[in-house]
């Protein structure tokens, strides 16, 4: 899958860039085709792993641009059709920023029928928008043609397009070290509004457990059984759920099993998650409850299986560190206040950082993300675009 192509039509090697200039051509954009482009991106059904026919979307649009884009390998393992998309916009040159979104939507968008009322784009009701997150793909592709318009304007910069976030931040996981060589960057995958950005998560630890008992007939020999249902509830009664601290929450969400109702149930499975502020106790809360299933399946004479993942680390971003100033100061200049949050979810922006990689997920006004009630402002597109090309412009 790997494949690249270089067709730019200027050379960015005879050619001084980031020539600083208080010109507002550079900062001027084209809002109907900032919407036409969103338009069409959310209309293409592209689902988790399918993402094929919005990666050949933009490197169609690279290539008409003139820039250099290199697609991975990196859905390979996973079975995806398409990779991770890096776009260098000044290649042969460190790049200053990377700016990141990805392609997948976390649900199908076929047969979407977009419509735009009072300034705001929504779905006709039946299926979600997608603004999760073609629109952080179309703010970045309308950069990307700004920068190709007035490549002498601003630095060196690599753009990120992932495939797979929404099962679990398989893309930015599968990024090679060469293919993000810059050392900040803006991830464009906040549902909050301009503004505001999310400046600290919790790790996030998912578990898997199965109790095994022995499945016998309930009504003639249930004494030959081993109830795995009543090892699972003798689990639960000491597994802590809900918030548990001002850093942790923990849940057992899915609880499945059994087969028929004359059968003792000879295995449970339960699929849960504890995230947490303090990594220390989120290994320790982990590890805790292994033991307990273990404990509980040797009481009961069964068995368990017990898997843990770290989905992905927590962060938290120092408002005096450089990736946090320039933004506030770009945000200033737009007449935005800057406001940092706390969010529980994680983003690309998550791997990033733990990658050492200084990373801040902005809020681009996407409302309602994976519902069918999904939309988002055309005016909160403009002014994230603006931003993006400030954060680029400016000298922070």
């Amino acid at each position: 899958m790997l494949a690249s192509s270089h067709t730019c039509g200027f050379s960015f090697f005879s050619i001084p860039f980031y020539l600083h200039t208080s010109s507002t051509d550079i900062m001027t954009i084209n809002s109907d085709k900032l919407v036409s482009t969103f338009l069409k991106l959310v209309q293409i059904d592209a689902v988790s792993l399918r993402e094929r026919p919005v990666v050949d979307f933009l490197r169609e649009r690279m290539d008409e641009l003139g820039l250099f884009w290199i697609e991975d390998d990196g859905a390979v393992p996973y079975g995806g059709d398409a990779g991770n998309l890096i776009v260098q916009t000044h290649p042969g040159h460190e790049p200053v920023l990377f700016f990141c979104a990805h392609t997948d939507t976390v649900r199908p968008t076929r047969d979407l029928v977009p419509r735009i009322e009072d300034g705001v784009i929504r779905s006709s009701g039946d299926t979600i928008l997608g603004a999760d997150n073609r629109a952080g793909c179309a703010i970045l592709l309308t950069v990307l043609e700004q920068i190709a318009a007035h490549p002498q304007q601003y630095p060196p910069a690599e753009f990120i397009f992932t495939f797979a976030e929404e099962l679990g931040l398989y893309g930015a996981a599968a990024l090679k070290p060469e293919h993000l060589r810059a050392r900040e960057g803006y991830v464009l995958d906040s549902s909050r509004p301009p503004g505001q950005y999310v400046a600290q998560t919790p790790s996030f630890a998912a578990l898997d457990i199965e109790m095994i008992g022995k499945p016998a007939h309930a009504g003639v020999e249930p004494e030959l059984g081993i109830n795995a249902l009543n090892m699972a509830v003798d689990f639960l009664r000491d597994f802590p759920t809900g918030r548990i601290n001002d850093n942790t929450v923990a849940n057992i969400g899915v609880i499945s099993g059994g087969e028929a109702s004359n059968v003792v149930p000879g295995t449970i499975s339960m699929k849960g998650e504890i995230r947490s502020f303090d990594m220390q106790e989120l290994k320790q809360r982990v590890r805790a409850a292994a033991d307990r299933a273990a404990e509980v399946a040797q009481r009961h004479g069964g068995s368990m299986r017990f898997k843990d993942k770290i989905e992905f680390e927590g962060f938290t971003i120092d408002p005096e560190e450089p990736v946090c100033t320039r933004l506030h100061a770009a945000m200033r200049a737009l007449n935005l206040e800057p406001e940092p949050q706390v969010y529980s979810g994680g983003s690309d922006a998550n791997i990033f950082n733990a990658r050492g990689r200084r990373a801040i997920n902005i809020g681009i006004g996407a409302k309602k993300p994976h519902s069918n009630e999904e939309h988002i402002a055309i005016a909160d597109m403009e002014i994230i675009t603006r931003l993006v090309l400030e954060l680029l412009a400016g000298r922070y």
